[in-house]
Protein backbone atom coordinates (compact mmCIF):
# COMPACT_ATOMS: atom_id res chain seq x y z
CA UNK A 1 0.00 0.00 0.00
CA UNK A 2 1.22 3.51 -0.76
CA UNK A 3 2.34 5.71 2.12
CA UNK A 4 1.38 9.42 1.81
CA UNK A 5 4.36 11.40 3.03
CA UNK A 6 4.05 14.76 4.77
CA UNK A 7 6.40 17.58 3.83
CA UNK A 8 8.18 17.49 7.18
CA UNK A 9 8.98 13.82 6.71
CA UNK A 10 11.24 14.62 3.77
CA UNK A 11 14.84 15.43 4.63
CA UNK A 12 16.79 17.67 2.28
CA UNK A 13 20.35 16.55 1.57
CA UNK A 14 22.79 19.28 0.58
CA UNK A 15 25.25 16.78 -0.81
CA UNK A 16 23.37 13.66 -1.85
CA UNK A 17 25.60 10.63 -2.36
CA UNK A 18 26.47 9.89 -5.94
CA UNK A 19 25.03 6.68 -7.29
CA UNK A 20 27.18 4.91 -9.82
CA UNK A 21 25.44 2.27 -11.91
CA UNK A 22 27.79 -0.06 -13.70
CA UNK A 23 26.44 -1.25 -17.07
CA UNK A 24 25.68 -4.94 -17.14
CA UNK A 25 27.94 -6.86 -19.51
CA UNK A 26 26.23 -8.23 -22.60
CA UNK A 27 25.63 -11.96 -22.26
CA UNK A 28 27.88 -14.06 -24.42
CA UNK A 29 26.27 -16.61 -26.74
CA UNK A 30 25.98 -20.00 -25.14
CA UNK A 31 28.21 -22.66 -26.60
CA UNK A 32 27.98 -26.41 -26.57
CA UNK A 33 30.08 -27.94 -23.79
CA UNK A 34 32.34 -30.71 -25.06
CA UNK A 35 29.88 -31.71 -27.76
CA UNK A 36 30.58 -35.06 -29.43
CA UNK A 37 31.92 -34.88 -32.98
CA UNK A 38 29.33 -34.64 -35.71
CA UNK A 39 28.82 -37.51 -38.14
CA UNK A 40 30.05 -37.08 -41.72
CA UNK A 41 28.22 -34.24 -43.41
CA UNK A 42 25.78 -34.83 -46.27
CA UNK A 43 27.27 -34.83 -49.73
CA UNK A 44 25.85 -31.52 -50.95
CA UNK A 45 27.53 -29.11 -53.38
CA UNK A 46 28.39 -25.54 -52.39
CA UNK A 47 25.65 -24.34 -54.72
CA UNK A 48 23.10 -26.02 -52.43
CA UNK A 49 24.40 -25.27 -48.95
CA UNK A 50 27.02 -23.35 -46.99
CA UNK A 51 28.34 -25.37 -44.04
CA UNK A 52 29.71 -23.24 -41.20
CA UNK A 53 31.60 -24.50 -38.15
CA UNK A 54 32.88 -22.32 -35.28
CA UNK A 55 36.36 -22.22 -36.83
CA UNK A 56 35.12 -20.91 -40.20
CA UNK A 57 35.69 -17.28 -41.14
CA UNK A 58 32.03 -16.37 -41.75
CA UNK A 59 30.62 -18.34 -38.82
CA UNK A 60 30.06 -15.24 -36.65
CA UNK A 61 28.31 -13.40 -39.49
CA UNK A 62 25.27 -15.65 -39.02
CA UNK A 63 25.18 -15.61 -35.19
CA UNK A 64 23.33 -12.33 -34.38
CA UNK A 65 19.79 -12.82 -33.10
CA UNK A 66 17.07 -10.65 -31.59
CA UNK A 67 17.48 -11.99 -28.05
CA UNK A 68 21.06 -12.25 -26.82
CA UNK A 69 19.99 -14.23 -23.77
CA UNK A 70 18.79 -17.18 -25.85
CA UNK A 71 21.37 -16.99 -28.61
CA UNK A 72 23.36 -20.19 -29.05
CA UNK A 73 26.50 -21.14 -30.95
CA UNK A 74 25.76 -24.28 -32.97
CA UNK A 75 28.35 -26.92 -33.75
CA UNK A 76 27.15 -26.69 -37.35
CA UNK A 77 25.12 -24.14 -39.27
CA UNK A 78 23.82 -25.24 -42.65
CA UNK A 79 22.80 -22.21 -44.71
CA UNK A 80 20.55 -23.86 -47.28
CA UNK A 81 20.21 -22.38 -50.76
CA UNK A 82 17.77 -24.92 -52.25
CA UNK A 83 14.74 -26.84 -51.04
CA UNK A 84 16.63 -30.04 -51.79
CA UNK A 85 19.31 -29.01 -49.30
CA UNK A 86 16.67 -28.42 -46.63
CA UNK A 87 15.22 -31.87 -47.27
CA UNK A 88 18.64 -33.53 -47.10
CA UNK A 89 19.52 -31.71 -43.87
CA UNK A 90 16.25 -32.67 -42.18
CA UNK A 91 16.84 -36.31 -43.14
CA UNK A 92 20.46 -36.11 -41.93
CA UNK A 93 19.71 -34.73 -38.45
CA UNK A 94 16.80 -37.14 -38.04
CA UNK A 95 18.82 -40.18 -39.13
CA UNK A 96 21.68 -39.27 -36.80
CA UNK A 97 19.51 -38.36 -33.82
CA UNK A 98 20.78 -34.78 -33.62
CA UNK A 99 18.91 -31.92 -32.01
CA UNK A 100 18.40 -29.03 -34.39
CA UNK A 101 16.56 -25.78 -34.99
CA UNK A 102 15.33 -24.06 -38.13
CA UNK A 103 16.14 -20.37 -38.47
CA UNK A 104 14.82 -17.66 -40.74
CA UNK A 105 14.94 -14.16 -39.23
CA UNK A 106 16.09 -15.07 -35.73
CA UNK A 107 13.34 -13.11 -33.93
CA UNK A 108 12.19 -15.99 -31.73
CA UNK A 109 12.65 -14.45 -28.28
CA UNK A 110 12.20 -17.90 -26.73
CA UNK A 111 15.16 -19.16 -28.76
CA UNK A 112 13.27 -21.72 -30.85
CA UNK A 113 15.52 -20.89 -33.83
CA UNK A 114 18.66 -21.68 -31.81
CA UNK A 115 20.52 -24.92 -31.15
CA UNK A 116 23.92 -25.97 -29.84
CA UNK A 117 24.01 -28.89 -32.28
CA UNK A 118 22.71 -27.99 -35.75
CA UNK A 119 20.89 -24.99 -37.17
CA UNK A 120 19.23 -25.38 -40.56
CA UNK A 121 19.44 -21.78 -41.70
CA UNK A 122 17.00 -20.71 -44.43
CA UNK A 123 18.55 -17.32 -45.18
CA UNK A 124 20.08 -18.69 -48.36
CA UNK A 125 16.51 -18.97 -49.70
CA UNK A 126 15.71 -15.26 -49.88
CA UNK A 127 14.47 -14.67 -53.42
CA UNK A 128 11.51 -12.35 -54.01
CA UNK A 129 9.55 -12.46 -57.31
CA UNK A 130 6.56 -10.26 -58.09
CA UNK A 131 3.95 -11.32 -60.66
CA UNK A 132 2.12 -8.08 -61.44
CA UNK A 133 -0.47 -9.70 -63.70
CA UNK A 134 -1.59 -12.13 -60.99
CA UNK A 135 -0.97 -9.77 -58.10
CA UNK A 136 1.14 -12.41 -56.36
CA UNK A 137 4.55 -12.26 -54.72
CA UNK A 138 6.58 -15.46 -54.36
CA UNK A 139 9.20 -15.38 -51.61
CA UNK A 140 11.86 -17.74 -50.37
CA UNK A 141 11.51 -19.17 -46.87
CA UNK A 142 14.51 -17.18 -45.65
CA UNK A 143 13.44 -13.74 -46.86
CA UNK A 144 12.87 -10.95 -44.33
CA UNK A 145 10.01 -8.48 -44.55
CA UNK A 146 11.90 -5.39 -45.71
CA UNK A 147 13.19 -6.81 -49.05
CA UNK A 148 9.66 -8.09 -49.70
CA UNK A 149 8.20 -4.64 -49.07
CA UNK A 150 10.81 -3.06 -51.34
CA UNK A 151 10.04 -5.45 -54.20
CA UNK A 152 6.26 -5.12 -54.08
CA UNK A 153 6.29 -1.35 -53.47
CA UNK A 154 8.35 -0.90 -56.64
CA UNK A 155 5.47 -2.57 -58.52
CA UNK A 156 2.76 -0.53 -56.80
CA UNK A 157 1.58 -3.26 -54.43
CA UNK A 158 1.30 -3.65 -50.68
CA UNK A 159 1.09 -6.52 -48.20
CA UNK A 160 -0.49 -6.78 -44.77
CA UNK A 161 2.38 -7.90 -42.59
CA UNK A 162 4.51 -6.77 -39.67
CA UNK A 163 6.29 -3.47 -39.15
CA UNK A 164 9.70 -4.86 -38.13
CA UNK A 165 11.84 -5.03 -41.30
CA UNK A 166 14.16 -7.84 -40.18
CA UNK A 167 11.48 -10.36 -39.19
CA UNK A 168 11.69 -13.54 -41.26
CA UNK A 169 8.67 -14.28 -43.40
CA UNK A 170 8.44 -17.98 -42.48
CA UNK A 171 8.10 -17.49 -38.75
CA UNK A 172 5.91 -14.45 -39.34
CA UNK A 173 3.35 -16.39 -41.38
CA UNK A 174 3.47 -19.40 -39.04
CA UNK A 175 2.50 -17.03 -36.24
CA UNK A 176 -0.33 -15.58 -38.34
CA UNK A 177 1.41 -12.40 -39.47
CA UNK A 178 -0.03 -9.49 -37.49
CA UNK A 179 0.69 -5.95 -38.65
CA UNK A 180 -0.66 -2.42 -38.88
CA UNK A 181 -3.13 -3.41 -41.62
CA UNK A 182 -4.53 -6.41 -39.74
CA UNK A 183 -7.76 -4.71 -38.73
CA UNK A 184 -8.67 -3.79 -42.31
CA UNK A 185 -6.97 -6.54 -44.33
CA UNK A 186 -6.44 -9.44 -41.95
CA UNK A 187 -3.25 -11.36 -41.22
CA UNK A 188 -0.47 -12.29 -43.61
CA UNK A 189 -1.59 -15.91 -43.51
CA UNK A 190 -5.00 -14.82 -44.82
CA UNK A 191 -3.37 -13.82 -48.11
CA UNK A 192 -1.11 -16.87 -48.40
CA UNK A 193 -2.11 -18.78 -51.53
CA UNK A 194 0.42 -21.59 -51.67
CA UNK A 195 3.24 -23.03 -49.56
CA UNK A 196 6.05 -25.46 -50.22
CA UNK A 197 7.48 -27.12 -47.14
CA UNK A 198 9.67 -29.94 -45.88
CA UNK A 199 7.95 -32.18 -43.36
CA UNK A 200 9.43 -34.28 -40.54
CA UNK A 201 10.03 -37.17 -42.97
CA UNK A 202 12.10 -34.82 -45.18
CA UNK A 203 9.47 -34.86 -47.91
CA UNK A 204 9.00 -31.73 -50.01
CA UNK A 205 5.28 -30.97 -50.01
CA UNK A 206 3.29 -28.33 -51.85
CA UNK A 207 -0.06 -27.17 -50.56
CA UNK A 208 -2.46 -24.63 -52.09
CA UNK A 209 -5.03 -22.50 -50.32
CA UNK A 210 -7.87 -24.30 -52.13
CA UNK A 211 -6.65 -27.69 -50.93
CA UNK A 212 -6.31 -26.47 -47.35
CA UNK A 213 -9.80 -24.95 -47.41
CA UNK A 214 -11.21 -28.22 -48.78
CA UNK A 215 -9.50 -30.12 -45.94
CA UNK A 216 -10.87 -27.63 -43.41
CA UNK A 217 -14.39 -28.08 -44.78
CA UNK A 218 -14.04 -31.87 -44.65
CA UNK A 219 -12.84 -31.77 -41.04
CA UNK A 220 -15.73 -29.49 -40.12
CA UNK A 221 -18.24 -31.97 -41.62
CA UNK A 222 -16.57 -34.89 -39.83
CA UNK A 223 -16.84 -33.00 -36.54
CA UNK A 224 -20.48 -32.18 -37.18
CA UNK A 225 -19.94 -28.48 -37.66
CA UNK A 226 -20.90 -26.20 -40.49
CA UNK A 227 -18.17 -25.84 -43.17
CA UNK A 228 -16.67 -22.36 -43.49
CA UNK A 229 -18.47 -19.98 -45.84
CA UNK A 230 -16.86 -19.50 -49.22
Amino acid sequence: MEHPLQVDELTHLDNPPAVVVEPAPAPAPLAAAAAPPLPPLPNLPASDVLFLRPSDAHYKDYLPAANLRTRLSPALRAVCKTEQAVSVMVDWVRSNGLSFAVRCGGHSYEGFSQSTDVVIDLRGLASVTVDTSAGVVTVGAGASLFPIYQAIAAKGFGLQAGSCPTVGVSGHILGGGHGLLARSHGLTCDSTQQVKLVDAQARVLERTRARLEALEARLAVLEGAEPPAA
